[in-house]
């Protein structure tokens, strides 16, 4: 963009609250503008382009766990058919891990849930 050339744009009910904001303030509008666009842009969530990916790395990775639990219980069931018993220490081991994903799944929910 060419240092002669301007844009203009609307901030809908914003607008009075803003200009009182920059002028109480004795704020430069350009800097308040390029202060908000280094936050990121909130959609209709109210998350900032930032705040969307973490979440979407976060639902992601639960996803991710998610599966996990489910292989687990899939090599359960497929040691159980084969062998036609499960060994306590197999058992134990698969039941632990999902233990533990069930957790970690748990810690990202609630994570989630605090930023809502």
């Amino acid at each position: 963009m060419k240092a002669t050339e301007s844009f203009n744009f609307r901030l809908l009910n914003m607008k009075d609250d803003f200009y009182k904001y920059i002028n109480d303030n004795n704020l430069d509008r350009s800097d308040v503008l390029r202060h908000f666009i280094k936050l990121g842009i909130s959609d209709k969530s109210g998350f900032s382009l930032a705040e969307q990916t973490e979440l979407k790395a976060q639902i992601i990775d639960m996803t991710r766990i998610h599966r996990g639990i489910g292989n687990n219980i899939n090599q359960i069931a497929r040691t159980a058919n084969q062998q036609g018993v499960i060994f306590e220490s197999t058992l134990t081991g698969s039941l632990n891990e999902t233990l533990e994903n069930q957790k970690n799944i748990t810690i990202l929910l609630t994570t989630l849930l605090s930023k809502l």
